[in-house]
């Protein structure tokens, strides 16, 4: 993936697949805590929420921007926040053990490290 490159077109809907790490099954046990953080994303960026499926392990959402380079922003923002909010709360543990590399980028192991983006153009 070393080539791969993201397409910032303004005014177009994005259509982005979100997965946890392992495929964990810890989406739709923990809803309650996505939509607050999606909630949450919206007060800090401009964007519109198309539409969305949350599914145990992944979920898919299509979203339009404001501003177009702004997306990536939108989906840190929210792995970052339900990753602090999951940890925070205490009926929720994870055994799995983070490798040397996802330490040092400070990454977690609730999701992956990528996520799938297609610009949506007609």
């Amino acid at each position: 993936m070393p080539n791969y490159r993201r397409i910032y077109a303004q005014g177009y809907t994005f259509f982005i697949t979100i997965v946890t790490h392992n495929r964990q099954n810890i989406l739709t046990k923990h809803i309650g805590l996505l939509r607050y953080v999606f909630a949450e994303s919206k007060k800090l960026y401009n964007y519109d929420i198309i539409a969305i499926v949350v599914l145990p392990d992944h979920l898919h959402m299509m979203i339009e921007p404001e501003n177009a380079i702004e997306y990536p922003k939108i989906i840190s923002y929210i792995k970052r926040k339900f990753t602090y909010l999951l940890n925070k709360n205490s009926e929720y543990t994870n055994d799995t053990k983070l490798s040397n590399s996802k330490i040092k980028k400070r990454e977690s192991n609730i999701w992956q490290r990528r996520y799938y983006e297609h610009t949506i153009r007609d």
